[in-house]
């Protein structure tokens, strides 16, 4: 894991966050996802600079996702190490969507 992705980890595991479980580096449709709840189906991808030149590649990915049910949210590096509560926030608003 990077380290921003460790650091969204800490607010992720052990269920703490409305008592949803997730995975991290979850391999999933031929890929592996930053963070995954599989009960309600979201994935959370903590996106750096290099998907700043492969947004083609993560829609295609987000899309071949979307057809199995599973909504991806994407976080900016920039975000996690600057406004970790934000980040939680729109997590904790994306939890409550798919339930």
């Amino acid at each position: 894991m990077t380290y921003t992705e460790q650091l969204l980890w800490k607010h992720l595991r052990k269920r703490q966050l409305l008592n949803i479980r997730f995975k991290r580096q979850a391999p999933l449709e031929n890929f592996i996802l930053d963070f995954y709840a599989p009960s309600i189906k979201l994935a959370v991808e903590v996106d750096g600079l290099s998907h700043d030149f492969s947004e083609y590649y993560d829609a295609a990915r987000d899309y071949i996702l979307g057809i199995s049910g599973i909504y991806t949210l994407r976080i900016s590096n920039y975000d996690v190490l600057n406004d970790i509560e934000y980040v939680v926030g729109r997590i904790r608003e994306a939890i409550l969507g798919r339930m």
